[in-house]
């Protein structure tokens, strides 16, 4: 008689639950604390280069929360977010209120193309643990004075003037890509303590690129755990693509 094994399937639903905390900022929880809070800055397409799904379903939800904050105005954050702050100061003392409020042992800002200054900024001003832009674009005020728009104001908190505090800083980006290049160069000079991290890429999106490896969850786990420092050799393989017989390689599930 041939016995009955039990199903044992490579992936796990995240039980992640979804709080709206204003139009344009969610709160992705498990309801387990103290854990860390994963605070992330959208880019144009008012994603962090991937769907939330995507990315909820390669975090440690014992671990990380996430929050994602999105800037319709499309002004890097400048002017805060409609409705909840009216300007980056003001947002960054709103979710220092959140992180109060809620016990997080711990904060990363991380943010993505339009979204990556703005996390490294309000990391600044929360004295977040560590604050990462993934191929972070700098404000482009000419084009916006030329079409007579709203520009973003001139004094930036990403300068020489500020001294180097407790938040770790890091700019990660795809090292064939010429405006990822300049961007992370100018932060290196007006922020020496930034930490640069290539990675072997073209797309802008290399987060897309580690996600068709099967690797996000190396990714994320290593920008994220506040326990180590991120290694620049692991963030690279991770642009190596998985086995498809590997068990530990990512799965997406209903998205």
């Amino acid at each position: 008689m041939i016995g009955h094994r039990p199903l044992v399937l490579p992936w796990q639903v995240r039980p992640y639950r979804r709080e709206i905390l204003a139009d344009g900022i969610a709160l992705y929880s498990a309801d387990r604390s103290p854990k860390s809070l994963v605070v992330g800055f959208c880019g144009r397409d008012h994603r962090l280069f991937l769907s939330v799904g995507m990315i909820l379903q390669t975090l440690d939800h014992t671990r990380f929360d996430l929050m994602t904050v999105v800037d319709p105005a499309e002004l890097h954050f400048d002017s805060g977010v409609e409705g909840y702050a009216n300007s980056l100061v003001e947002l960054a003392g709103r979710l220092s209120d959140v992180v109060a409020a809620r016990g997080y042992s711990g904060v990363v800002t991380y943010g993505t193309s339009m979204g990556g200054l703005p996390a490294l900024r309000v990391g600044l001003l929360m004295g977040a643990d560590r604050a990462v832009a993934a191929g972070g674009r700098f404000a482009w005020n000419i084009g916006r004075l030329l079409r007579g728009e709203k520009h973003v104001g001139a004094f930036d908190l990403l300068c020489r003037c500020r001294k180097p505090g407790k938040t770790e800083i890091y700019a990660i980006f795809s090292e064939g890509h010429d405006g990822d290049v300049e961007s992370a160069q100018r932060l290196a000079a007006i922020r020496p303590d930034s930490r640069l991290l290539p990675l072997p890429c073209l797309d802008h999106n290399f987060v897309y690129e580690i996600q068709k490896a099967r690797r996000l969850d190396e990714y994320h786990r290593e920008i994220f755990d506040l326990r180590r420092k991120p290694d620049p050799a692991v963030l690279r393989r991770s642009l190596t693509k998985r086995s498809r017989l590997d068990p530990r390689r990512t799965f997406y599930i209903g998205l």
